[in-house]
């Protein structure tokens, strides 16, 4: 199965890449209190020609949020998210709508962690990569003092006050750290015997790393965050977009051993191809995947006209079907 090809500079991409380019003033305590926008599992942003729209995912059918919002990131715990709104950036946080403030241009991998507290971005300076940490109550930053050489984009949330990332300490230790914002404590959580971290998330059962080792061999784990214990999931993995997990089994988008790009579970230490020619092309992208409320597979794709995407969705007992419309461009609510 094919890659969708890339028909333009991805015009989402520029929209949340650079979601945060205004600098503004703090909230003060008069913030009016407001209702915020109340979205789903699997919700998406639409490019329907230059002009962008949420649709909320509800009972298998996409609906269009009637707001003037574009909301891009959105934690279902707390119902906080980000979004742009008439030219400009915000936060809506426990009810209020705030100003995003000490974002830059050019600020990317931004993630909220799990309680919607806080903000995580990396931000490249002539060749250098900085992380930075914001409060969202405030839109200050909070101190991140780690001598870690942080690789990549590879940093995430453990739970609403640690992250985890794949990197170089200063004393030369190649591995997976911890690091609390509360006692600003760095731990290693997992020492490489030498090879690297190709791809790093978190989900309800630890981190899933794709680790390369020195022999050339790529294995895909998962790390319990609490124990350290390592369990293997694949060593026939050899290329990963994005993977989920539902009630315990988990689904990559990516390559295994036959090179074929497709959507995979992953089961008992085997992989099951779940997509053959239906839909024609898959859409490749980190964030590729997303999970419904019920639990099932969505994804983005082409079929008839390669020009167009459609959201396609994976039932639980293997079904799949169109659940949008023919768009310029869809992305996933992170």
């Amino acid at each position: 199965m094919k890659i969708s090809r890339s028909r333009r500079i991805r015009a989402i991409g520029i929209l949340f890449c650079s979601l945060f380019l205004m600098s503004c003033s703090k909230p003060t305590d008069d913030v009016e209190i407001v209702e915020g926008i109340k979205l789903n599992k699997g919700a998406i942003i639409e490019n329907d020609g230059g002009n962008y729209s949420n649709y909320n995912y509800i009972k298998g059918k996409y609906e269009k949020v009637n707001n003037n919002e574009v909301i891009g990131l959105y934690e279902h715990n707390s119902d906080n998210y980000i979004a742009q709104k008439d030219g400009k950036y915000i936060v809506f946080y426990s009810g209020k709508i705030i100003e995003l403030s000490n974002i830059e241009i050019g600020d990317d991998g931004l993630k909220m962690s799990p309680s919607g507290e806080y903000l995580s971005l990396y931000r490249n300076v002539d060749g250098v990569t900085t992380y930075k940490i914001i409060k969202l109550s405030n839109g200050e930053y909070v101190d991140f003092n780690t001598d870690t050489g942080i690789s990549g984009h590879y940093l995430d949330w453990i739970d609403s006050n640690t992250l985890v990332y794949y990197g170089v300490n200063n004393e030369g230790v190649n591995g997976i750290f911890t690091y609390n914002l509360e006692n600003g404590e760095e731990k290693l959580l997992y020492k490489l015997d030498g090879g690297i971290v190709q791809y790093l998330s978190t989900d309800s059962e630890g981190i899933v790393i794709l680790q390369e080792t020195i022999n050339d061999e790529k294995v895909l784990q998962v790390i319990n965050s609490k124990t350290s214990e390592v369990k293997t999931i694949s060593k026939d993995i050899t290329r990963l977009y994005d993977i989920v997990n539902v009630d315990g089994v988990y689904y990559a988008l990516g390559e295994f051993n036959d090179g074929i790009l497709s959507i995979y579970k992953l089961q008992d230490g085997k992989h099951y191809r779940l997509l053959f020619d239906f839909p024609s092309s898959i859409k490749a992208t980190r964030y590729g995947l997303s999970v419904d409320e019920e639990g099932n597979i969505l994804f983005i794709g082409s079929n008839s006209d390669p020009e167009l995407e459609e959201v396609y969705s994976i039932s639980k007992d293997g079904t799949i079907r169109k659940v949008s419309q023919s768009k310029n461009e869809y992305t996933f609510v992170k």
